[in-house]
């Protein structure tokens, strides 16, 4: 059988048409016309649909088909679409992408007299790049500054850090809650240490590494203008050990019970020294002393370097063991020692009442810290006085300067590891 195709032009789509068909013969013969049927045309959708892809900006996307024809949309993001699921398994509701990533959109476009038309399209969203803003670059700790913080804005989803980049003298951290970045002074170096403030990558931005700051750390002043010696010392306690001093309450264990405020620590720890006797902006060894404590109003000091070696009555063959009438005490240290000191800075040193008279072994340097306080100068104590500038340390002072740890020790079991002198043969 022969078979023979024909095409039709300019049918209107979705039209339905009588189509009849006559046979001619070889030899020009007609048969009859047949009505072969109702044909229905078609209409065919051009796809002009494309992928999205943008950046993150915190609203959601979404792709937007483009046929040559409007139609009723069906979609989704899980199963691949066509002309028989798309009604089971498709939804009419556009689906959207709002963080980054990429999510395929499966759509069948559908339209009486049309063909179904199923493609897929991409929504990629890219991450964003964040901005870190500081409300300044630079920062000056000193003085009675320890610290300084500067404010942030970010608008990034990362962790905001600070880390060190050179230099030293001072630390950071980062209060993400205030949004505050905190540079702190590590012990009381100078320096002028950078800092990169930087942000991790989140799930929305990139990580950022490009805000540098620069502080300048200088001598670090613990007392206000104004404030005497003493009310500074006692300004920095807040707790027991706070600062590496105590305040010797009834609720201190092994303390002297007699509310001073004194420093105590191993000699490396305790940072206690003052200048005293000069006014150079490089204080000499001679005048650099250490702070024993604070006793009512009157702050007590003992110097670092040895004054040198002298003898207790002027000579060494004078025993005479009273301190009262000793050369050492009336014509060195009370003499000798204040007229080199010069007499504005001997005008700073209060004249003193000092116990002496001495004790056994056993009550002073056999025994434990508060033993030798109360046979010292506390209630045990033997009840010779005399009135002068400066003195000899106390042994009781010697004691409680240590760690706490060794209060309750006798100091011949002492290791310089705790101890806060290294040495008791200096004068206060």
């Amino acid at each position: 059988m022969d078979e023979n195709s024909y095409t039709f032009n300019n049918l209107t789509a979705g039209g339905t048409y009588q189509v009849s068909v006559k046979v001619k013969d070889s030899n020009g013969r007609e048969s009859n016309k047949y009505d072969i049927a109702n044909v229905k045309t078609l209409g065919v959708f051009t796809n002009n649909t494309t992928n999205y892809s943008g950046t993150y900006d915190g609203s959601s996307k979404s792709i937007t088909v483009s046929v040559s024809s409007s139609a009723t949309m069906y979609y989704s993001t899980s199963t691949q679409l066509n002309a028989s699921n798309y009604a089971t398994s498709g939804t009419t509701t556009n689906p959207t992408r709002t963080n980054t990533g990429t999510t395929k959109v499966y759509w069948c476009a559908v339209k009486s007299g049309y063909e179904t038309y199923c493609s897929n399209n991409d929504i990629t969203i890219s991450k964003a790049t964040p901005v870190l803003s500081l409300s300044h670059f630079s920062a000056t700790i000193g003085e009675s500054l320890t610290n300084s913080s500067i404010t942030y804005e970010y608008n990034g989803d990362g962790t905001v850090n600070c880390t060190l980049s050179s230099g030293s003298g001072a630390t950071c951290s980062v209060d993400s809650t205030a949004k505050k970045i905190i540079f702190t002074r590590s012990g009381d170096s100078e320096g002028n240490p950078k800092f990169i403030i930087s942000a991790t990558a989140g799930v929305n931005y990139n990580a950022l590494r490009d805000q540098t700051f620069n502080v300048t750390v200088v001598d670090k002043a613990i007392c206000t203008s104004g404030m005497n010696l003493a009310a500074c010392i006692k300004s920095l306690y807040t707790s027991q050990g706070s600062n590496n001093l105590y305040y010797h309450n009834t609720s201190l264990a092994n303390g002297a019970n007699d509310n001073s405020y004194r420093f105590a620590g191993s000699h490396d720890n305790v940072k206690n020294y003052v200048c005293f006797g000069s006014t150079s902006s490089y204080c000499p060894s001679g005048n650099i002393y250490r702070i024993i404590g604070v006793f009512g109003n009157q702050v007590k000091l003992i110097k670092v370097e040895n004054y040198g070696q002298h003898s207790w009555t002027g000579s060494a063959e004078d025993q005479t063991t009273n301190w009262n009438t000793s050369l050492l005490n009336k014509n060195i240290l009370n003499g000798q020692f204040l007229t080199e000191l010069g007499a504005d800075w001997a005008g700073k040193i209060a004249l003193t009442t000092w116990n002496y008279g001495g004790g056994t072994s056993e009550n002073l340097t056999n025994t434990n810290a508060k033993r030798t306080y109360d046979y010292e100068v506390g209630a045990n104590k033997i009840t010779k006085t005399y009135n002068a500038k400066v003195g000899l340390v106390y042994i009781s002072e010697y004691v409680y300067a240590g760690d706490p740890s060794i209060w309750t020790m006798k100091p011949s079991e002492y290791t310089n590891s705790i101890k806060n002198w290294e040495s008791v043969n200096n004068f206060v």
